[in-house]
């Protein structure tokens, strides 16, 4: 059964395994959906509170040596582009940095097309105006 697809991004000194785990239980109650983990394409080093529990490699969206490189920015967008070419997804959900990402692709007119709404863990991007038709939850912890 081909179930609906959310592209899950992960945050900055994590990967895609990790916010796997991360998302077990959130994941394993909406039995509804499948899930698809993408890695960003930068090593990093771990982020806040990786070490000791999760192991590398990690990786980051934004290299903070390039905030403003349109090299940077292409590379990520033509993951996107390859990523979405090969799956048809419903929604994305998105943890700490990887809300930017997130953010960016709701708006994006191309890239975000099909996207239906988006669902922000502790990110750092957000609040933003969502595209028309777009629906938003965000998840935002006292400590955040």
């Amino acid at each position: 059964m081909n179930l609906p697809k959310i592209l899950c991004l992960h945050g900055e000194g994590t990967s895609s395994e990790i916010l796997r785990i991360q998302t077990s239980t959130l994941t394993a109650s909406i039995p509804q959906f499948s899930f698809h983990y993408l890695d960003a394409p930068f090593p990093s080093p771990p982020g806040p509170g990786v070490l000791p529990f999760f192991e590398g490699p990690y990786y980051t969206w934004v290299r903070a040596s390039s905030l403003t490189s349109k090299s940077d920015i292409t590379i990520v967008r033509t993951l996107l582009q390859k990523t979405i070419a090969e799956h048809t997804f419903v929604g994305v959900l998105a943890f700490s940095q990887g809300g930017l990402v997130a953010a960016g692709l709701l708006r994006d007119e191309v890239l975000g097309k099909g996207l239906r709404f988006g669902i922000f863990l502790s990110c750092t991007y957000p609040p933003f105006v969502p595209a028309a038709g777009v629906w938003c939850l965000l998840f935002v912890g006292a400590e955040d």
